[in-house]
């Protein structure tokens, strides 16, 4: 204990002392503390006035929370205004954000699952593509654009076609000891290296086999090739070659009679035979080359002699080969593998729609070329939505605007949280009047009502549970608008958002009673005591060249993360060119086929 005489004057804001008063070292540092305080709020007042209007009425309103018809204003008030409304606003705020996650999670399942079940249709196990380095493409032949970009060494190609038709281009893997002869035991060797049950090349080669036994004898017992003894001879050497080869298939009727066939079974639907033809990947010249180099007579393998005997023995209509080569050769050689594949592709490329095309009287080379001068070309639904929309400008100009509109609501809602978070973690503002009691059963709320543990129960219950929501929402929003396919969903996915914003206030407006809406509308501002640093972050951070910035950035970033990721829009519209048009720089069956990469890289089109 000691005299107070012999103190000083204490100093500017200490509440006064009495001479003679005998005190405490406890409450003389409790005045020092106060007066320390008061004095820093003293000075952080003093240096707001110095500033210019327009930063002090920043400072304001970023430190003043204006209650506004919202679930969680009437959380935040009512309970101080009248204690029995305490569970009821608490539980209607409860139910709001009950009611934002069920919405939420829905749309994080919608844009997960767009992701996930896009992958797994064309990456995953069970998916139609897979990549593989330069070295393992079996041949290129295709005729680049010189506008396109340079491969290198490490391109990574996209094989899109099944394994046992892809196997088949390469001669010397199937013929695993070189004998001339690809036999059951080096099919089932094969097979077990690559060690993939969906690829039994053991039983491709026993179908190729049987196919080529069956349409040799067929074409001997048929009438159309009974006066055509270059035909009869082909048939009857193709069986010795067989017969000889014992269970194995020799090279040279490989070569005659399933090489031909092996660039038509890549495409799997007969509407891409025009594309074939349009990008000079395939025509009759080079169907007849490929079955010349084998030796045999007559001009056409077996199995299209034996499938369509009013050809006469042959090839006119280079497009009705193409058809029967699609539609039954290549399922005979194939196991019900290749069907699935040609299954799964059909249901992932949707519906063609077809132009018309008339290739160069000087590119053809005989008159029998002439049947197929013009062509029908398609492009099928899949591919269409990512080459003519999605990677179109006008598309992602709309895309950015709608994206832009977005981010903005979502803005407001994070600077009315830098309010709330302001207001809840800064010190109330003493002298100001919250809620003017009218009734009996009503209490004066002023700001020092606001103790620190009624700010921190709604940091935990309120503005925390709500900013997480609102990043959450701006986050899988985006995406979820980003993942459109079309006009028609954007527009529509951008609604369902607004509406996901606004449940609050829809809840206020469904459940909460009339005089509670009377209390927050008669409610003043929240107030916090100014803060020189503090305030002068939160302005500098949020004023508008700040967030026009963030906005520019994150909308960007956006869409450039979604469109260039591995795996994104752009590796996607790669993917399904490669599967639905058998196109593409970075195509294996493309690559392997020749002539012009796509459809409209070919001179002339239309």
């Amino acid at each position: 204990r000691f005299h107070t005489s012999n103190m000083q004057p204490c100093t500017a804001g200490m509440a006064k002392i009495p001479q003679d008063a005998d005190i405490s070292d406890e409450e003389v540092a409790g005045f020092v503390e106060k007066a320390s305080h008061t004095t820093s709020e003293s000075a952080d007042v003093d240096w707001e006035e110095s500033l210019d209007l327009d930063t002090k009425v920043s400072h304001k309103f970023y430190r003043t929370l204006t209650l506004n018809s919202s679930i969680y204003d009437d959380a935040l008030l009512s309970p101080l205004i009248q204690s029995s409304h305490c569970l009821r606003s608490w539980a209607m705020l409860f139910l709001n954000f009950l009611l934002q996650f069920m919405v939420l999670s829905r749309i994080s399942g919608v844009v997960f699952d767009e992701i996930s079940d896009t992958w797994d249709q064309v990456y995953g196990d069970k998916g139609l593509c897979d990549l593989l380095p330069a070295d393992h493409v079996p041949q290129f032949k295709s005729i680049r654009s010189p506008y396109a970009a340079p491969l290198s060494k490490n391109t990574k190609f996209l094989n899109c076609v099944p394994d046992e038709v892809f196997y088949m281009y390469n001669w010397s893997s199937l013929d695993l000891d070189g004998d001339g002869n690809w036999s059951e035991v080096e099919a089932d060797t094969l097979t077990k290296r690559m060690d993939r049950r969906e690829l039994q090349l053991i039983s491709t080669q026993r179908r190729i086999l049987a196919a080529l036994k069956f349409s040799a004898k067929m074409v001997l017992s048929m009438g159309p090739y009974a006066e055509r003894p270059e035909i009869l001879q082909h048939a009857r050497t193709v069986l010795t070659l067989l017969d000889e080869a014992n269970a194995s298939i020799p090279h040279k009727v490989f070569l005659g009679e399933v090489r031909p066939f092996l660039d038509m079974c890549l495409i799997m639907d007969q509407q891409l035979c025009g594309n074939l033809m349009w990008r000079r990947a395939f025509n009759r010249s080079t169907f007849l080359r490929e079955y010349d180099e084998s030796g045999f007579p007559g001009q056409a393998p077996l199995l299209f002699l034996e499938m369509s005997p009013r050809s006469g023995g042959d090839v006119h209509d280079i497009i009705h080969l193409c058809h029967v080569t699609v539609d039954h050769v290549c399922p005979t050689f194939f196991t019900v593998e290749y069907d699935r594949w040609a299954a799964k592709r059909k249901e992932m490329c949707g519906l063609p729609s077809t132009s018309s095309q008339m290739l160069p009287s000087s590119e053809l080379d005989s008159p029998w070329d002439e049947l197929t001068q013009h062509l029908l070309v398609a492009e099928f639904d899949s591919y269409s939505q990512y080459e003519d929309l999605q990677l179109t400008p006008p598309y992602m100009v709309f895309l950015l605007l709608i994206l832009v509109l977005w981010t903005m609501s979502m803005l407001e809602e994070f600077r009315a949280l830098a309010c709330w978070w302001r207001v809840l973690l800064g010190t109330p503002a003493s002298g100001v009047e919250v809620f003017s009691a009218t009734e009996s059963d009503e209490k004066r709320i002023v700001m020092t009502d606001f103790s620190l543990r009624r700010r921190m129960v709604n940091i935990l219950l309120n503005v925390g549970p709500r900013t997480f929501i609102s990043v959450c929402t701006l986050y899988l929003g985006s995406r979820y608008l980003i993942l459109a396919h079309t006009y028609e969903d954007l527009i529509m996915n951008s609604l369902a958002l607004t509406f996901l914003i606004t449940i609050d206030e829809m809840v206020f407006a469904a459940f909460v009673p009339v005089r509670r809406k009377n209390w927050i509308s008669n409610a003043n501002s929240l107030e916090a005591t100014p803060h020189r640093h503090v305030d002068a972050c939160i302005t500098h951070a949020l004023n508008e060249f700040a967030l026009v910035g963030v906005l520019v950035l994150y909308v960007v970033a956006s869409i450039y993360y979604e469109y260039s990721r591995e795996f994104g829009k752009l590796d996607l519209a790669e993917a399904f060119r490669c599967t639905c048009q058998v196109a593409g720089d970075r195509c294996m069956a493309a690559q392997v086929l020749g002539g012009y990469s796509s459809v409209q890289a070919a001179p002339g089109f239309k």
